[in-house]
């Protein structure tokens, strides 16, 4: 497991700066890097036999995916076996024994960008021990090999690239070198600079210079194994200064490491953590505001919809031998016949039509009054939101006045 990439190191740069500024070897030899894996990939095809019909068919393999309809398989397993389904459903065959053929190349170039060689027992991983075995650099190989199929980074379109030195320029820029383990030892891909890369023994000597290297790397080894099921020395590198300072601040008995003339040492992370619950909630108040606003738009519209139902009840017409409403065209119409349909206009009619108005209006009246309670609620919620924010400024305020008196 690794620190968070903004952690202060013990150089005073964080890890991402430590990463900017060593000079190491970069992608310009990503090609020549992972040549063995791409020979692999090459051998595992039985036929076509011609190398460049075989190059064809991998380019092709890694431009057939894309992260929106048919992303990377998650597994080593997987990627073979979507490998051998494309060169056979493309006219080839696959040769016998060919997911070994594949995790051995790159198994070699992987032992090369650990620096874990292809015998720890001689190279920077020589101070593990038990000694790491073929098949336990394999295992440890095909589950960074997973994490790396799962976190791969698309192109802008979605698209892998258009060939396997696209695919393995990414994977180089993942196993980076940015550190090594032990003082004096040669990393096989750092380059001509390796001296300048931060070592494992040197942060540990650094607060423990008669302590026990060995056995407190491989209990460190044996963890990161355990939780992400592979070692990579430079991915842990961070996780192992943030534990190693924290264990020197505990045998002080300080408990946290702060240098009292300086800022730069201490772990602020826990501080932090304060700054970002207080920008998360500034987020969750303005979605509350948004919704209550767009709940307060439709209280209106029920608002006039109410009003609308109102105004046509009173606009109801009441029949009255007075208003000079015709009731019929002949004059010597029964009088009592025309005052009975003026009755039964008045007292039917209009209040049946009046009464479902009415139940129309209470409808959306029932609406209104459930949408105005949401929205009370909606405005609690800003205001809790709104008490909290203010007090964790409260509480930042007394931590800044804390350090400016120290």
């Amino acid at each position: 497991m690794s620190s968070t990439n903004d952690d202060i190191l013990t150089n005073n740069l964080s890890y991402i700066q430590n990463l900017v500024s060593v000079p190491i070897k970069l992608q310009s030899n990503a090609t020549t890097q992972w040549g063995t894996t791409i020979a692999a990939l090459s051998s595992a095809i039985a036929t076509p036999t011609d190398s460049t019909a075989q190059t064809t068919l991998i380019n092709n393999f890694f431009a057939s995916f894309n992260s929106n309809t048919k992303p990377l398989p998650s597994t080593f397993d997987g990627f073979v076996s979507a490998f051998s389904s494309f060169v056979t459903s493309n006219g080839g065959t696959m040769a016998s024994g060919a997911s070994a053929t594949i995790a051995t190349g790159l198994l070699s170039d992987y032992e090369l960008w650990t620096s874990s060689g292809s015998d720890p027992s001689t190279g920077d991983w020589s101070v593990i021990s038990p000694t790491p075995t073929t098949a336990d650099l394999t295992t440890q190989m095909k589950a960074w090999f997973g994490q790396f199929l799962s976190t791969y980074p698309y192109t802008s379109t979605g698209a892998v690239g258009t060939s396997a030195t696209a695919f393995f320029a990414a994977a180089s820029a993942q196993l980076l070198i940015t550190a090594g383990i032990q003082e004096g030892t040669t990393l096989s891909a750092a380059g001509t600079q390796q001296s300048l890369l931060p070592r494992y023994q040197t942060i540990y000597k650094m607060y423990f210079p008669n302590g026990d290297f060995a056995t407190r790397f491989n209990q460190f080894y044996t963890q990161e194994v355990k939780e992400d099921g592979f070692f990579n020395p430079s991915q842990a590198f961070a996780e192992w200064t943030s534990q190693i300072q924290e264990e020197f601040a505990q045998s002080t008995g300080v408990g946290t490491l702060l240098d009292q003339s300086s800022l730069v040492s201490g772990d602020f992370g826990r501080t932090l953590v304060l700054d970002k619950i207080f920008l998360l909630i500034t987020a969750l108040i303005g979605s509350l505001q948004d919704i209550a606003a767009v709940q307060s738009n439709r209280l209106v519209t029920l608002s006039k919809w109410q009003n609308a139902y109102t105004n046509v009840i009173g606009q109801l017409h009441v029949f009255l031998s007075s208003d000079g409403t015709p009731l019929s065209t002949n004059k010597s119409f029964d009088q009592n016949a025309v005052g009975t349909v003026r009755a039964t206009l008045n007292d039917t009619i209009n209040t049946t039509f009046k009464e479902k108005l009415q139940s129309f209006q209470s409808l959306v009246g029932d609406d209104a009054k459930a949408l105005q309670s949401n929205i009370n609620q909606s405005n609690d919620a800003v205001s809790q939101q709104a008490n909290m924010a203010t007090a964790i400024i409260q509480e930042l305020t007394t931590l800044l006045s804390a350090v400016n008196r120290s």
